[in-house]
Parts: C-alpha cells; structure tokens; sequence
C-alpha cells in the first residue's frame, strides 16, 4: 500500500482518469474532491464491507440436486463481492420457490446465491440506473435482486443497494452498486415497496 501525505489544495492523479484534491482537514477528518469518469464507481470502504457481509450471509445452507451446465455459465471478470474465487456461475431453478432462481458456483455448486427478478419485486426498481453502472452494451440485461432467507422463521430480506446485472448476449454478470439512492443492503421483502418510492 502506497501512503502518502498531502496538505489542503494538493492533488493526486491515478492513471490519466482520476484526480483527487484534499479539500478540507478538520478535527481529523478530511474532504476529499474526486474527479473520474462517470462511469467508474466510487465507494465509501464500509458501504463494500456492508455489501460482502451480506452476500457472504445470503449463502444459504441449501444446495442444488442437479449438476450446473457449465455451457451456460454466465462469466463475472470481477467476481461478486464476498466470493472472489468464484467467477462463473450457472442461473437455476429453485424447487417450490416460484420466482426464485439459484447463481450456482460452476466450481463449488454449494456456493450458490438466490435471487430474483429486479422488476418482479418491485416494478420501479431502477434497473436502467443499474444496467448503465454495469457498463453492459448489451440492450438486453437482466437485473437481479439477491436474496437472503434466514435459517430461523425471520422474514426473507433482498438487497436492494447491490444488483447483480447480467448481459443475456455476452453472458457477463456484474454486481453494481446503487449507492447515492438511499436503498438498502438489507429490506424485508414486504418493506420493498416502501423503500423503492423512498428512493425516487
């Protein structure tokens, strides 16, 4: 890890793209102004622990009886938040959950997410917001919702901060963030409404 000291007014420039200038030193806290491509996610530290936490929580004790087609796979170059060894994964069904599908790790089969549709849950769900972060070409996406069904009788939840959002065409998956939207890592499932229009 690079450290390096700055005083207010002084820059840093990562690549040819990115520029950061200390703004403000106050009481041990320091503003930063950050100048990149609109494209490139900039995350506070704790909002990806939140995220990796969840997924990591989200893998349920379940597994899949049948075996992935790894043919289908659907590639994740940077893999998902909490699971970096696991880059392809293959969309399943989930016996006697409707609406519910399975990401089944095409390298471990008992590493696998639930997720639903985006749109299912909650038709307002900004998935073009989604779909543009992912910096898919294709005009064909699919935006997934991960789901977390808890071992004891609590109500399932859905993270609605962090997509999954997944090129039908190029079969590339990536997992985007909707930070700045107030949505949550964690909702119950008869809370999406709420905080979908909470959101707008």
């Amino acid at each position: 890890m690079l450290t390096l000291t700055r005083k207010v007014g002084e820059r840093l420039v990562i690549g040819t793209d990115i520029e950061i200038t200390v703004v403000e030193v106050v009481r041990g806290k320091v503003r930063l102004a950050i100048s990149a491509p609109r494209t490139m996610p900039i995350l506070r530290g704790e909002v990806i622990e939140r995220i990796i936490d969840e997924n990591r929580r989200a893998v349920p004790t379940m597994e899949i009886s049948a075996k992935p087609e790894t043919r289908l796979a659907i590639d994740f170059p940077e893999g998902i938040l909490g699971l970096p060894a696991h880059r392809s994964f293959v969309v399943m069904d989930v016996a006697d959950r409707p609406g519910l599908r399975a990401l089944v790790s095409t390298i471990d089969p008992s590493i696998l997410l639930l997720v639903v549709e985006a749109t299912e849950l909650a038709p307002d769900y900004p998935v073009e917001r989604a779909r543009e972060l992912s910096g898919h070409e294709d005009t064909d996406v699919a935006v997934a919702l991960v789901v977390t069904l808890p071992a004891n009788s609590a109500v399932a939840t859905v993270n609605l901060l962090a997509p999954i959002v997944i090129g039908m065409s190029s079969r590339r998956g990536v997992q985007v963030i909707l930070e700045g939207m107030g949505l949550p890592v964690r909702c119950e499932l008869i809370d999406i409404p709420d905080e979908i229009e909470a959101a707008h």
